[in-house]
């Protein structure tokens, strides 16, 4: 029997565009009623904390583009900021090590997500957050609320992503 090549993922998902905004929100819920009602928003995804009907993350498009809403959380170094920027990239490896050589402060170091990217956050001279991503696997919602939840049950009431400073093995 032939060997199945797995098929190439795409470094961005579909529907993405280079740059996507990120805000981070201490109730995501209120804030895709609110971008809903006053610009037209459409909700696109959300993902809901396990156990509950809380959302920790949504993605609206409004007009032709993509607007991430993140809860935020103390516990998660990548949302420090109110308002952050994720940038999908083919040449994550490169662009990461420019970023570091050129000044930036890691705040969250590469690894593999959950939801099938690659990812780390830096910090730029200015002040901004940058979440630096490369798509590398393609799963389904359900692959997605499974690999969730088994971070939640094996880490209950701490945080599922790594922590600043935490070294990670490259994929």
């Amino acid at each position: 029997m032939p060997v199945r090549k797995p098929a190439k993922v795409a470094a961005k998902p579909a529907g993405f565009r280079s740059i996507t905004p990120n805000i981070a929100v201490t109730d995501v819920a209120y804030a895709v009623d609110f971008y809903s009602r006053v610009f037209q928003a459409a909700e696109i995804e959300r993902v809901l904390e396990p156990g509950s009907q809380d959302p920790l993350y949504a993605r609206l498009k409004i007009g032709d583009s993509n607007l991430i809403l993140s809860r935020k959380s103390p516990g998660l170094p990548s949302l420090v900021c109110g308002l952050s920027l994720h940038l999908y990239t083919e040449t994550l490896d490169e662009i990461w090590a420019l970023a570091r050589d050129y000044g930036c402060r890691v705040v969250e170091p590469l690894h593999d997500t959950y939801w099938g990217d690659r990812l780390g956050v830096v910090s730029d001279p200015f002040g901004l957050q940058w979440s630096l991503g490369k798509r590398v696997e393609r799963l389904t919602p359900e692959e997605k609320v499974q690999r969730l939840n088994r971070l939640y049950d094996a880490a209950p009431g701490i945080d599922a992503e790594p922590v600043a400073g935490e070294e990670l093995s490259p994929a």
